[in-house]
């Protein structure tokens, strides 16, 4: 039993690790190309070189399982949502911020990172001021505890992301009543469950690559 719990871990890390080296090599043909998103891309690794950003996030998320959306599948998500330069992107729980990076240079949107660690959000600043980008914040917050306030810009989105996977009900239940009091219109995009809400429509659901394995992803619709 013990033997084979091991041999399946073992199978499962291959199978990431495959997944990792993969989604990395389409990252360099593909988006590597746009020069600022390259520079961006290469701080990013320089700030973690020696900092495993899994093992920094577990000092803040203990309960949590620390993950980043493959940069190919947020293209996909992207293109499935007709992101436009109009759009005001947010992606709750941001990590190091490179989704939000790479959300704004891909589709010339609005995009803001909101994120609970400090040194995730300190490194994300320093590389947007390095490169002097307009478009793009970052806010530190605890989703558990944010307000929504109308004014605050980590609720001024027209698209919201939120992979939670992983989240407590408790955060799921908060999330959801904070989508709730969102303008009509508004779109929220979630990762392995739907938004449970009266409020909202799902208008499609689909699924997109993880290294766990396919995820599936679910817009919804802000009605009244």
């Amino acid at each position: 039993m013990f033997l084979d719990t091991v041999l399946e871990w073992f199978q499962v890390s291959r199978e990431v690790a495959r997944f990792k080296r993969k989604e990395e090599q389409l990252v360099k043909e593909r988006y590597h190309k746009n020069s600022r998103f390259y520079s961006m891309d290469r701080a990013l690794k320089r700030a973690y070189r020696f900092k495993n950003p899994y093992t920094i996030s577990r000092k803040f998320w203990a309960e949590h399982i620390y993950g980043e959306t493959p940069l190919t599948s947020l293209e996909l998500i992207g293109e499935k949502l007709k992101l436009s330069p109009s759009e005001h992107f947010v992606d709750l729980g941001a990590g190091r911020g490179r989704g939000v990076f790479f959300m704004h240079e891909r589709f010339g949107c609005t995009a803001t990172g909101v994120e609970r660690v400090p040194i995730f959000i300190a490194n994300a600043k320093q590389i947007q001021n390095l490169e002097a980008l307009n478009g793009v914040q970052f806010i530190e917050a605890d989703l558990l505890d944010a307000v929504l306030d109308p004014k605050d810009p980590m609720w001024q989105g027209s698209v919201f992301y939120v992979a939670w996977t992983c989240f407590s009900e408790e955060l799921i239940e908060r999330l959801t009543e904070r989508f709730e009091a969102l303008p009509e219109g508004v779109r929220v995009i979630t990762i392995s469950g739907p938004l449970l809400s009266p409020y909202y429509t799902c208008i499609e659901c689909f699924t997109v690559p993880f290294p766990w394995g396919n995820g599936s992803v679910f817009i919804q619709q802000k009605l009244r």
